[in-house]
């Protein structure tokens, strides 16, 4: 753990063990509306002492305490005036919210008020509720007249209160004034909750739950609740990712920030209350339970569903602004403080958001899609929108402006980027994500605002592969990346044409996340063994969605091809996983024969060792026959299943699964089907948590590349971002034909592209070293010293294979051999010409062949067979000529020798 980690650990722990935990947890046991009657018309809290955890006790108050058509009217009862002045000093926008009286200044107090005194909760607008501060003099060091005051003046007085708290500086006085209230409840048949204060472990002792104590001091990290609320915290935070496919240990420290923590915290302790606010107790129903009456009766169609939303959205907002005024923040008023991104100042503790709104979603339901009113539209028509709305579309149009001035500057030109080339040159990850990032910001830069949403997903993957650089490179590139940004910022937002509002939508709406998402969550996964890539890839797509603790990875074994097809699947799944940063752990199961067992043993055993880190084991299980198999494996699950609450399995188009399938092995599991295409969960049954679950991982080139059956040293990816979704639509009519057209091509390339081929010895015993030397131009320099470092890392050749710059405008080329591979490098490096074009020189190993294929793209295909393609074929070459990645078509017919040619440039 870093230093910072520890500064953000001790801020927590102050959170934790300065009472305000302990009073947050409290009104989430013991909520402001338990006696709350359908016949009230506001929600009445008594507040008796304003020291510091009267103040705490007022904020969460505030936060909490909104109810459906209900106003909210709290009384502070305090014994000295300048309590009140310093809180509200300390929170100068509370004013501009909540309606301040103070008793004896009643008339001047409400004069004050700038902003509409509406207190009729059906209208969803004017002042989010009432606090009444009152001075009354209190003996605090004569408990029983301190007692009698509170008796006989006090809870007299305020009759109709619903809920009470003191924290009067003691906790004898505060037992004392909580026995009071509780008798004046009791002899008035009153229905209202009586909590106290106390600093140290001793309480009033008696049967009656409507009088609470609360530890103030207590570390709430020990209560039974904390770690599900600490689980749905989490969640929260997590709704802000793109995708679950994530650095766990980053995002928890951004989690553990003082700011995140918080607002994740005061969400999740406020969520009973929106559920209470749409007809849900969670006093009498299970988060699971809970989340499925939300998704039907708030998220599902129809206008009551949808009002029903609205006034929850609006809910979260208040509560939010609420949150932060209690903490001092103030709004930002000049919208210039945000043009580099600042929409809030965490050093000055300010923020652009903090505006009332209505419980509509005007501009997104009428406006997201009409750019015009968000560039042009009349200040007449903007008006007619509320607050936090206009903001949105006022923010918009300065990022307009701010654009333009930057779009003057050339900033894709600019040195920033040189250094950042030169900085990820030195890792291939490194370079792959720098290109893919660098693409996606210049099409943005060229008005594509489709790209926006991949932006940061891909600027975060290049920040996340400078931890392979040294230490100082990977700080350069993090500072470079930054300083561009700031420049390049009022770009990117001018195409966002961001709704604020949606921030409480996505708050809202993912609810049943929320309260369902689990980290412990163990998938099983019937295993696809296959050279086919698509078919690799619905090994990980489930798993890549939820992100889950444990895959256990269903495997069946029949006869030794199916070993050993699953032992080279294996190590492109373990690359993927790693690759798109799912955290699970993974385990084989593999059902076979008794007879097969050894064999099995003996081809998977150095897989496990070789992926240690991941496979945490393989576990065989013999049955006496095939027919037995599907028994024997449900029996294994249903032991593993007794320990795990989040334990579904997945059921796929593999033979194993349909064999599961008809010994009703899914009968007695939770199971789905995924639809990898959509990339959702389908067939849900006892599993509804993967279908809240909101989450689309962006899926690039290099992506598709990586599950290839080969490795790379490759200096560019063609990244068509813009020709996604196409090339997926064409790909689907026929992907027989695509991958039959594909496969002529990499035959026509193999055949005329490749300049040299090594095989892999690594079993092999070596010769005496040799060592070649030759003299190229310098321009052949990065194309040879690719090559070379490839070979070297594959074993091919010697440590001491190297290039050095000869002369002025040669280099020296040494070959450190002993496989005896001289002929292959004297006509490798013949070649200069070809040398020379470094984006076009490959290196790759295929892994199935175990050769090193070093490759010139020559753009060249020709005399490609089609055997009986020929339409199919045609009908891609039309598609892809068309959209200008192939020039030159020629074709013939069939000739009288039954022949056909096709000659062809691709580009």
């Amino acid at each position: 753990m870093n230093e910072g980690e520890n500064t953000n650990d001790k801020r927590n722990l102050k959170v934790l063990y300065d009472g305000e935990a302990a009073i947050q947890y409290h009104l989430y046991q013991h909520p402001l509306y338990h006696f709350l009657s359908e016949e009230d018309e506001s929600l009445n809290v008594l507040v008796v002492g304003f020291g510091n955890y009267g103040q705490k006790f007022l904020d969460i108050c505030l936060q909490t305490g909104h109810v459906k058509k209900k106003n909210l009217r709290v009384t502070v009862i305090s014994d000295d005036s300048a309590e009140e002045k310093q809180y509200l000093a300390e929170r100068p926008e509370l004013a501009n919210f909540y309606k301040i009286v103070d008793k004896d200044t009643e008339e001047e107090a409400e004069s004050q008020q700038t902003r509409e005194e509406d207190d009729t909760p059906t209208d969803f607008g004017g002042i989010y509720g009432t606090i009444i501060f009152e001075v009354a003099k209190l003996e605090k060091d004569n408990q029983k007249a301190n007692a009698d005051i509170l008796q006989n003046h006090v809870m007299c007085e305020h009759y109709d209160a619903h809920y009470a708290f003191i924290a009067l500086g003691e906790d004898l006085l505060n037992q004392a004034a909580a026995k009071a209230c509780e008798s004046v409840v009791d002899s008035l048949e009153l229905q209202c909750m009586v909590s106290y204060v106390q600093e140290g472990k001793t309480s009033i002792s008696g049967d009656n739950d409507n009088l609470q104590p609360v530890f103030v001091n207590e570390d709430v990290r020990k209560l039974p609740l904390h770690s599900e609320i600490e689980r749905m915290a989490f969640n929260t935070h997590l709704i802000w990712e793109k995708s679950l496919n994530i650095d766990y240990r980053l995002v928890r420290t951004e989690f553990r920030r003082p700011y995140n923590h918080y607002s994740c915290m005061s969400h999740v302790l406020f969520l009973k209350y929106k559920l209470y606010h749409a007809g849900i107790d969670l006093e009498y129903c299970s988060f699971e339970k809970a989340a499925e009456i939300f998704q039907e009766k708030v998220l599902g169609e129809g206008e009551t569903c949808i009002g029903l939303k609205n006034e929850l959205v609006w809910m979260e907002h208040r509560r939010w602004v609420t949150e932060k005024i209690c903490k001092g923040w103030r709004r930002i008023s000049n919208l210039r403080d945000c043009r580099n991104g600042g929409m809030r100042d965490e050093r000055r503790k300010c923020h652009v958001c903090i505006l009332p709104s209505s419980p509509n979603q005007n501009l997104a339901d009428e406006y997201k899609k009409n750019p015009a009113f968000w560039d042009k539209v009349s200040e007449g028509k903007l008006n007619k929108l509320d607050e936090l709305d206009r903001v949105s579309v006022r923010l918009h149009r300065m990022f307009m402006k701010e654009a333009e001035k930057v779009r003057k500057e050339n900033l894709l030109n600019c040195r920033n980027f040189s250094i950042i080339r030169d900085l990820v040159e030195k890792d291939e990850s490194a370079m792959a994500a720098f290109q893919e990032w660098f693409v996606c910001l210049k099409d943005i830069w060229n008005a594509d605002n489709k790209k926006v949403w991949l932006y940061k997903g891909l600027k975060n993957k290049l920040l996340q592969a400078a931890e392979n650089l040294s230490d100082i490179d990977g700080k350069s590139l993090k500072e470079q990346v930054k300083a561009l940004e700031t420049r390049f910022y009022p770009i990117l937002a001018s195409m966002e044409y961001r709704d604020y509002k949606l921030d409480d939508v996505a708050l809202v709406e993912n609810i049943p996340f929320v309260l369902t998402y689990t980290q412990s969550l163990y998938l099983a996964v019937p295993f696809v063994a296959s050279s086919d890539n698509s078919k690799i890839f619905q090994n990980t797509a489930s798993a890549m969605v939820s992100n889950p603790a444990r895959i256990l990875y269903l495997c069946s074994v029949k006869e030794k091809s199916d070993v050993l097809e699953i032992k080279e699947t294996i190590p492109y799944v373990m690359a993927y996983l790693k690759r798109k940063q799912v955290r699970a752990k993974v385990e084989f199961v593999i059902v076979l024969t008794e007879e097969m067992l050894s064999c099995v043993q003996q081809n998977l055993e150095s897989v496990g060792e070789q992926y240690k880190k991941r496979i945490k084991q393989i576990k065989y299980i013999a049955a006496p026959t095939e027919e037995e198999m599907p028994a024997k494996l449900e029996e294994y699950l249903a032991e593993r299943k007794k320990r795990r609450k989040e334990f579904v399995v997945e059921r796929n188009k593999t033979e194993l699964s349909a064999l599961m399938e008809g010994a009703g092995v899914y009968q007695r599991f939770p199971n789905f089907r995924f639809d990898s295409a959509a990339m959702k969960f389908r067939s849900l049954t006892q599993c509804d948590l993967l279908g809240y679950i909101r989450k689309f991982p962006y899926f690039t080139v290099a992506d598709m590349v990586s599950l290839r059956r080969s490795g790379s040293k490759i200096s560019r990816q063609p990244e068509f971002f813009a020709e996604y979704k196409e090339l997926w639509e064409k790909y689907c009519e026929n992907p027989r034909t695509w991958k039959a057209f594909c496969a002529a091509l990499g035959d026509s390339a193999k055949n005329h592209d490749i300049i040299a081929s090594f095989e892999r010895r690594a079993g092999r015993e070596k010769d005496e070293e040799r060592e070649y030397r030759y003299i190229l131009p310098f321009s052949c320099k990065k194309s040879v010293s690719k090559v070379i470092e490839f070979l070297k890392k594959n074993k091919v050749c010697e440590e001491g294979s190297r290039v050095n710059r000869y002369a002025t405008d040669s280099c020296e080329v040494i070959i450190a051999d002993k496989y005896g591979y001289r002929r292959k490098y004297d006509r490798l490096f013949a070649d200069v010409y070809t040398l020379m074009e470094e984006d076009a020189i490959d290196v790759f190993l295929n892994a199935r062949e175990h050769i090193i294929y070093v490759v010139f793209d020559s753009l060249h295909a020709v005399n490609v067979s089609i055997g009986a393609n020929r339409s199919g074929f045609n009908d891609l070459l039309g598609f892809f000529q068309k959209r200008g990645y192939i020039i030159n078509v020629e074709s013939e017919e069939k000739n009288s020798n039954n022949r056909s040619k096709q000659q062809k440039k691709n580009i």
